[in-house]
C-alpha cells in the first residue's frame, strides 16, 4: 500500500495567503508598504542615476568612439516659423521664476508618485473599512 502524498503549498502561495491575513489584521500598515516601496523606488532611482552621472561617465574616455561630425543646420530652415506660435505669445509676458519654485518645479518628477501612492492607500484604507462595514451590517443567513 502506497503513503497518501502530502500536499504541500508552494512559497508564493504561501506568501500571498500572509500578504492576504496581514492586510485583513492591518489594513492601513498594508496600503502604507505601498508608499514606503514607491519611495524607495524613487530614492534608488536618483541615486542609481545620480551614481552614474556622477561617478561612472566623466571617467570613461569617449576618444576611442568615431563621433560623427553632422551639420543639421538646414533643419531649422524646414520648419515654419508661424508654427512655432512665438506670435501669439506677447512680448511683454516674458518672465523668470525664482530659483527656489524652479527647483520645486523640477524636483515634481519624483514627489508626485510618492503623492499619488499616499493617496491611493488612503483610498484603499476607505474601502476596505467600508466593506468590512457594509458586511457586518448584512443579516446573516441560517
Amino acid at each position: 500500500m502506497r503513503p497518501k502524498p502530502i500536499a504541500r503549498r508552494s512559497n508564493a502561495i504561501r506568501l500571498k495567503t500572509r500578504l492576504a491575513a496581514f492586510a485583513r489584521r492591518r489594513p492601513r500598515l498594508y496600503a502604507s508598504r505601498h508608499v514606503i516601496l514607491a519611495t524607495a523606488e524613487v530614492l534608488a532611482g536618483i541615486l542609481g542615476v545620480g551614481a552614474i552621472f556622477a561617478f561612472l561617465i566623466p571617467n570613461i574616455d569617449w576618444s576611442w568612439i568615431p563621433w560623427p561630425s553632422l551639420d543639421l543646420s538646414w533643419l531649422r530652415d524646414l520648419w515654419p516659423d508661424w508654427l512655432t506660435l512665438r506670435w501669439l505669445w506677447p512680448s511683454w509676458l516674458h518672465f523668470n521664476l525664482p530659483d527656489w519654485l524652479r527647483q520645486v518645479l523640477a524636483c515634481m518628477k519624483w514627489v508626485v508618485p510618492i503623492v499619488v501612492a499616499i493617496a491611493v492607500s488612503f483610498n484603499e484604507v476607505r474601502r476596505r473599512r467600508l466593506r468590512k462595514i457594509s458586511r457586518q451590517e448584512q443579516p446573516q443567513d441560517e
